[in-house]
């Protein structure tokens, strides 16, 4: 068999090794709990494990000016779910609290707050945040803040607090702000981290499956009894990668169901993009696992393999946990390299803002990609198949 021959297709002998492999994956458990059941899985521990959401944040209260307006502040903070609010009337016992870490944000309003808001003054707070942890630190910063300008109009708004027009005028250069977040306007995290999860849990079914199952072939020697067979190169390859593939796309759309039906993520795009992303996915994912597995030939290598270049990329390298703008710039190139970066683009956006251009350019990506790991798994098939006669064999048939 020339490497010519390896590339010959018949639709009869791949039809029947398709077959052979559906049957191989019925009969063998693994390979369904692998690609059905690990997404899913997976979706619910880090959908339900993973938010940026900061709630119960313990935090102290200082009510040095105990005025209607600064009480009404210190309500809203204690009705509100990110807080859980103790108020005091002295700033030791607040800073006490604070040094103990019983508290980790302690707002002071002095005394003569409510005055110098009414006659146009800088009406100064004291805002004093844990800075251990500087993520979470700006986080708890971020929410106080909201909270104290939402009471502040609103009493403005219902005549608690009366301001001059003209000393307002005077005071304030934008006389009125309204901010709006589009595409999450409750700005919840879990919109935002479920969308990406479909990566990881895809790539790392799809390429464990693949990396698992064929590289036991190769220990078990079934696969080199394929090649024995008149079958090419190119039926072998199919008929490994195109099941596994439909299995990995069930997963990912039982991962979709439980998406929208525990999660309620929305869906702003269209369902086929949805649908033609996920396939992407499914197929990128499942012919690297079979390049692994052509390449290590073994199941541990292979799934170590996998694990490195699949699930790690997808979690730290694709912008899941972090915007990629805000790392080392030659991190980011790393990151804009990998197909893994452009799924997730693609998903949020058709998540969360509905389809355009930046979908369908990041699927003409994953094309390219898919096409050339194929490529390249069916150029390593060939050598694999066309094993080099050892020397000592060809010296022993001169010798004879």
């Amino acid at each position: 068999m020339t490497k010519r021959d390896g590339l010959r297709f018949s639709a009869a002998r791949c039809r029947a090794l398709l077959l052979k492999e559906c049957r191989q994956i019925l009969r063998d458990p693994s390979s369904l709990v692998i690609g059905l059941f690990l997404p899913i899985f997976m979706l619910l521990i880090y959908g339900y494990g993973i938010s940026l959401d900061m709630r119960h944040i313990p935090t102290a209260v200082v009510l040095e000016d105990r005025s209607l307006t600064a009480r009404r502040i210190a309500v809203e903070l204690t009705a509100n779910q990110h807080f859980r609010t103790e108020v005091f009337h002295s700033s030791q016992a607040a800073e006490s609290a604070f040094e103990n870490r019983d508290v980790e944000l302690v707002l002071t309003i002095p005394r003569g707050f409510t005055a110098d808001l009414m006659n146009g003054r800088q009406a100064l707070m004291g805002l004093t945040v844990y800075g251990v942890d500087s993520q979470s630190a700006l986080l708890f910063k971020t929410y106080a803040e909201g909270v104290i300008q939402t009471s502040i109009a609103k009493q403005q708004k219902s005549g608690l607090i009366d301001i001059d027009k003209t000393t307002l005028a005077q005071a304030l250069l934008v006389k009125n702000l309204v901010s709006r977040s589009w595409f999450n306007e409750g700005m919840i995290s879990t919109w935002y981290i479920v969308p990406g999860l479909f990566v990881l849990v895809t790539g790392i079914a799809g390429g464990l499956m693949c990396a698992i199952v064929v590289a036991r072939e190769w220990e078990q020697g079934t696969m080199a009894a394929l090649f024995a067979t008149p079958a090419s190169v190119l039926e072998i390859f199919l008929s490994k990668w195109l099941p596994y593939w439909m299995v990995t796309f069930l997963g990912s759309l039982l991962c979709l169901i439980v998406a929208q039906t525990l999660f309620e993520v929305p869906l702003r795009g269209g369902l086929f993009a949805l649908l033609v992303m996920l396939c992407l996915l499914a197929g990128w994912s499942s012919v690297l696992g079979l390049f692994l597995s052509a390449k290590t030939k073994s199941q541990f290598l292979a799934t170590e393999a996998t694990v490195v270049l699949a699930f790690l990329p997808s979690l730290m390298l694709s912008g899941f946990l972090f915007d990629l703008r805000s790392v080392p710039e030659w991190i980011e190139v790393v990151g804009r390299l990998l197909p893994p970066t452009y799924a997730m683009e693609a998903l949020k956006q058709i998540f969360l803002a509905g389809e355009g251009s930046l979908v369908w350019q990041n699927a003409c990506i994953l094309v390219g990609w898919i096409t050339l790991v194929a490529l390249a798994t069916i150029r390593m098939l060939q050598k694999r198949s066309f094993p080099r006669r050892p020397k000592s064999a060809a010296l022993t048939k001169e010798v004879s």
